[in-house]
This record gives structure tokens, sequence and C-alpha cells, in this order.
């Protein structure tokens, strides 16, 4: 399933993702933190987020664990499914490892792993190494370009090499380039890269 990320334009949760219903499969839900003004605008919009032929990603808070939590138990309570939470690995993660749809990214900076991980090919580039042999705890994609420094690009051939040891069919790929038009190109690009390799291995 391909996805993106719910900022490619200027706007709200619902307003991005009634865009993204004619491209993609899913649309990650962008949460970095759990304040009042973000439940108000989320609860708010998630009945008309139901009515668009969109499944959805959730990208918990970035901030502190306690707003993970909960973000999670809102969630709980709503009646909208959701694919898969991507849990940053902040102090005190491991609370909420075994919660329903939770996947582990690996960040720049910092490393760990669960029995359910999200692969970010740029940090994986520009920051510490993902180690290959957890290859199957991977059960999302975030995909990008990146030149070695930047990420977050459109996706070229670079990042595409680096990633092609990675690759499993069938798991959920998230663009995260946050520009509409990019990230239809590189959903293009990606589209190529899939069926050489799948030619590959035939």
């Amino acid at each position: 399933m391909i996805g993106s990320t719910s900022w490619i334009i200027p706007g709200t949760y619902y307003e991005n993702c009634r865009i993204l219903e004619k491209y993609v499969d899913f649309a990650e839900l962008l949460l970095y933190t759990w304040d009042k003004d973000t439940k108000n605008l989320i609860k708010k919009e998630i009945p008309y987020l139901k009515k668009l032929n969109l499944k959805y990603t959730v990208h918990l808070p970035t901030d502190n664990i306690e707003n993970v939590i909960k973000l999670l138990e809102f969630f709980d309570e709503e009646d909208i499914e959701i694919l898969n939470f991507v849990l940053h690995p902040l102090d005190g993660w491991k609370k909420v490892k075994n919660h329903k749809n939770i996947s582990l990214e690996n960040l720049k900076d910092r490393l760990e792993y669960n029995e359910t991980m999200t692969f970010d090919i740029g940090h994986h580039i520009t920051g510490k190494k993902f180690d290959i042999k957890y290859k199957n705890y991977i059960n999302e994609f975030h995909i990008m370009g990146t030149d070695g420094i930047k990420d977050h690009l459109n996706l070229n051939d670079y990042t595409l090499n680096q990633f092609k040891p990675f690759y499993i069919p069938e798991k959920l790929y998230c663009f995260e380039i946050f520009e509409l038009n990019e990230m239809l190109q590189s959903c293009e690009k990606w589209k190529k890269f899939v069926s050489e390799v799948l030619h590959e291995n035939i």
C-alpha cells in the first residue's frame, strides 16, 4: 500500500486527505504533539476523514511519552481504523510497546529495535544505520529522497540504491515528501523501481 503524510498543502488534516484520496491508499496523520487544539481539530475531522476513500496511519507525538499515551487512549475510544501507529523511541517508549499496531521508528540519532519497526530510509542514510538482520521486523517504510545530508527530498536513484536490500513486497510505504507535485513524481519513480525489482526476482 502506498501512502503520504497528511501535510502536502497548508491546511487541516481533512483538507490534505481530501486531495490525497485521489492518489494514495492511506494517509499518515501527523500528530507530533497532543494539546487541546490538536485534539479538538482531529476529533472534529474524524467523521469527515472516515468518509474518504482512504485508510490511515498515525505518527505519534514526538515530544514526550505522556502525550503518546493520551493520544493512544483517544484513538482507542474513536471509531476509526488505524493501520499503524508510528512511535519514536522516546524515553519510556516501552510503556506502550504492546499496544495494538505500534511500530518503532529508526531515528538519525537514536536507534532501538522492537518486534515491529518503521524503517525510515532518510534516517538510515543520514544517521544511525539500521541493521539488515532486523529487516523482517519492518511493517512500514518511510520513503523519500536524500542526498546523504538532507532528507525529505524527491526520490532519487542514490536513495533507491541504498534502499534496495530492504525492500519487502506488500508492506506500508509512506512517502514523507511534504509537497504534492514532488510526492506524485516520487510515486511514479517508486512504481518503476518496484516493477524493476520484481522483474529481477522472476
